[in-house]
Order: C-alpha cells, then structure tokens, then sequence
C-alpha cells in the first residue's frame, strides 16, 4: 500500500513537471530535451525507491522467517 502512494506521489510530480515544460515559452527541441531529462531523473529516483521497498520487503521477510522458525521450535518443545 506505502509503495502505490510513492509511486502515485511520483507519477502526480512527473504529469505536473511534463505539463509545465509544455506549455513553457521554449522551442520545442529545448522543450523535448528538458521532457527527456525529467523522465530520465524520475526513472531513475523511482528505480532507487523501488529497491528501498524491495530490500525492506526482503528484511520483512527474513524476519518473518526467522519468527516462524522460532515459533516452530516452541511448538515442538510442547
């Protein structure tokens, strides 16, 4: 659920950012170099977000792991 509101927040900035260029005063060689400056930054924040969720779903997962094995070991003792 928190990655859909990164990604929706990142979108919103993108569609805001690519709706300014272009009704900007530039030409339009300027304008498509800027629009292709901005999806490059943006794709790439959004890669380097999308590892943060991905190692922290993995960390969530080992723990999880590990308590499950933990709860087996109790379990066996009964």
């Amino acid at each position: 659920m928190k990655s859909n509101s990164i990604i929706g927040f990142i979108a919103g900035i993108a569609a805001g950012s690519i709706l300014g260029m272009l009704v900007a005063p530039d030409k339009g060689t300027k304008t498509r170099r800027k629009l292709k400056d901005k999806a490059s930054d943006l794709a790439d924040d959004l890669n380097r977000k999308i590892k943060k969720i991905e190692k922290n779903d993995q960390k969530l997962i080992k723990e999880g792991k590990s308590t499950i094995s933990h709860i087996n070991k109790k379990l066996v003792e009964l």
